[in-house]
């Protein structure tokens, strides 16, 4: 049975095999699979918050916030699908936008005991990205 195509940048079907005479590309790293997220609370307020880059805690930067920054937070791996990430002037800027790609960064969440602590992380975040 013939392999299923894969869609090109132009949405164009090509096939997955590699030309006569040419060397098959490297299979394109896939993102692990998604894991089910942690419910939202029942008041309706949101379980944790996505960060990239140097909010992230294995960035590897050297910036003086991120360590602080994790402090009491609980982190696991996530990708958000469908976004690009673009440096427009002095930050970097996570855009949704229609796109196969996605974006790596974290999801951190407060221990269930300290619901408050995401409050004054993303007041903390705001300030470090110099945040009006």
């Amino acid at each position: 049975a013939p392999s299923p195509g894969v869609r090109d940048a132009k949405g164009s079907k090509s096939s997955s095999k590699a030309p006569a005479g040419g060397s098959a590309s490297p299979p394109a790293p896939k993102a692990p699979p998604r894991r089910k997220a942690r419910a939202a609370s029942t008041t309706g307020a949101p379980a944790g918050f996505f960060v990239y880059g140097t909010l992230r805690p294995d960035d590897d930067s050297k910036a003086s916030w991120t360590k602080s920054f994790n402090e009491g937070m609980e982190a696991q791996v996530a990708y958000l699908p469908g976004a690009s990430l673009y440096i427009d002037g002095r930050y970097p800027a996570v855009c949704l936008e229609e796109t196969s790609c996605s974006v790596r960064g974290m999801l951190l969440t407060p221990p269930p005991d300290k619901a408050g602590l995401m409050a004054s992380k993303l007041s903390e975040a705001d300030q470090i990205e110099g945040y009006p």
